[in-house]
């Protein structure tokens, strides 16, 4: 299912959900998503923790998609500091 609100020029919003015909298992390569709840906004309620992004975007300004999927880690910070 593709983000009702997906742009394709800008980017915006591409995520898609893809539902499985039949069960798979689950190993280093396949794992389980967690999705927050649409009504918490302080997710996950942690503060200072590593998180990891990926996806196929720009790995520079003007560059061209990777081939790859690329993931990186960051830290996810409560908001009082990125507001300073």
């Amino acid at each position: 299912f593709k983000h009702p609100r997906y742009d394709q020029i800008n980017m915006f919003n591409d995520i898609a959900i893809f539902k499985l015909v039949s069960p798979v298992e689950l190993n280093e390569y396949i794992q389980i998503a967690c999705l927050p709840n649409m009504h918490v906004f302080d997710y996950p309620g942690v503060k200072n923790i590593p998180v990891y992004a990926a996806g196929w975007g720009h790995l520079e300004h003007g560059g061209e998609s990777p081939v790859n999927l690329n993931n990186v880690r960051l830290t996810l910070y409560e908001n009082e500091y990125c507001n300073n």
